[in-house]
């Protein structure tokens, strides 16, 4: 089953929403990765099929998503 990074642009904003998924039911883990200027960033790492429903959770309590890396195994 693959995997999704949803990036976001802090470690505290991963930690925070790391929280927030886990509290719905939704396992994930946080991992250091790049944001699309080439700088630091933070990401939690989903399985494909809690996506979507991670995504809408996350814009709903206030945290900004920079962008989704897609086909992590």
């Amino acid at each position: 089953m693959g995997k999704t990074v949803i990036v976001l642009s802090s470690a505290t904003l991963a930690m925070k929403g790391q929280r927030l998924l886990q509290r719905d039911g939704i396992r994930c883990g946080i991992e250091r990765t790049h944001n699309q200027k080439g700088g630091c960033a933070h990401g939690l790492v989903v399985q494909d099929r809690d996506v979507e429903r991670s995504v809408e959770l996350l814009r709903v309590n206030g945290i900004f998503i920079e962008g989704l890396i897609e086909g992590r195994d």
